[in-house]
């Protein structure tokens, strides 16, 4: 890693992902030429303490507002949420008890016997819907509403 302007990191190449997960924002960003290819280089920088704590408190006070949507799953139990639904084709659906968490609400697991022992797809508890699409990186979509699930730390890219 380079140093950009004053002492602030100088990162090519990186997913700003990455960065906002460590609590670091995006203060510029340049093309530049590198060996006859224009790459992006993108420069972040640690956020300050005010600036941290002031997205902490916009995120609360709208979580405030609105108490349908929760970042904790356990706001919503398993006991809240009907035993079967109808899917996208008509079918009926069990839901399973484990809960994951959603950017919107928690996703549950269905199920297509009434043993749950064959899975189904994923019960969207933000809108009530099972127009849930999962990707290769089991990240889950609801086609409804737009609540997402990404796997957190358990998930390990490094055999890419």
């Amino acid at each position: 890693m380079r140093r950009g302007a004053g002492d602030r990191p100088l990162v090519e190449h990186v997913p700003g992902a990455f960065f906002e997960r460590f609590d670091f924002r995006q203060v510029d960003e340049r093309t530049v030429d590198i060996g006859g290819r224009e790459t992006v280089q993108y420069e972040y920088a640690e956020r300050t303490a005010t600036e941290s704590e002031s997205e902490a408190g916009a995120t609360g006070a709208a979580e405030a507002d609105d108490a349908s949507e929760t970042d904790d799953p356990s706001a919503v139990e398993s006991a809240d949420l009907p035993d079967t639904v109808t899917d996208e084709n008509d079918g009926t659906v069990h839901l399973g008890e484990d809960l994951l968490q959603g950017t919107e609400g928690p996703f549950v697991l269905t199920y297509a016997d009434e043993s749950r022992q064959e899975a189904h797809g994923y019960y969207c508890a933000n809108c009530g819907e099972t127009a849930v699409t999962m990707d290769s990186m089991e990240r889950l979509k609801c086609q409804n509403c737009g609540n997402t699930h990404t796997p957190g730390e358990e998930y390990d890219g490094s055999y890419l």
